[in-house]
């Protein structure tokens, strides 16, 4: 199980989207990483639910404003950090 941790944190410190602390035994996230993990989040509601559901405009729309709040936002980051923190098993 350690070396597929090992092997999935190299993949992210290849793509630049992790990259680890001075003399240290964390990681954080990159520039790149931040834009990565928000690209994802918006694809995911800005391209894919669309193409899914096309028959349901208007929720849709109600969703698309509930979810540009910022503090929404925010809390799927933290979720998304948090499952990248589980699989690599590191500390926040």
């Amino acid at each position: 199980k350690t070396a597929k941790i090992r092997y999935e944190l190299s993949k992210l410190i290849e793509r630049g989207l992790v990259k680890k602390m001075d003399r240290s035994n964390y990681y954080i996230v990159t520039k790149k990483g931040w834009v990565w993990m928000w690209s994802c989040l918006f694809q995911k509601d800005y391209f894919v639910n669309p193409l899914l559901s096309i028959s349901f405009k208007q929720e849709l729309q109600q969703i698309a404003n509930q979810r540009k709040k910022s503090t929404t936002r925010i809390r799927q980051l933290n979720t998304l950090l948090s499952q990248i923190y589980q699989d690599i098993r590191l500390v926040a």
